[in-house]
């Protein structure tokens, strides 16, 4: 049965700390390297799927903001134009919230 990778990080991490006779100097930093890079890579990469999640989130609200200045353009009906303004108004104020 094949481990995860926070499982084989747990097993290296218990022989680091037990210690292995046999394993040798350079091996337990080259293990303890690897370990270390790979927690920080994990670390940065769960960082920019969150700063992508909110990118994304903004640009949704941009698009929206467009497609509504676009219905605008056509839009002839008062009353709905009084609707579209007021949409556009309440998203560009969450953006501005965000800034």
């Amino acid at each position: 049965m094949e481990n995860s990778i926070e499982e084989d990080i747990k097993v290296l991490e218990n022989l680091l700390d037990e210690g292995f006779e046999a394993m040798c100097y350079e091996e337990a930093q080259a293990i303890e390297h690897i370990l270390s890079d790979y927690k920080r890579l994990r670390e940065y990469y769960e960082e920019q799927n969150e700063v992508n999640a909110k990118f994304i989130a903004v640009q949704k609200v941009k698009d929206k903001i467009k497609e509504l200045e676009n219905k605008i353009k056509y839009e002839q009906n008062a009353q709905v134009l009084v609707q579209l303004y007021k949409q556009i108004k309440v998203l560009q104020e969450l953006l501005e919230g965000r800034e």
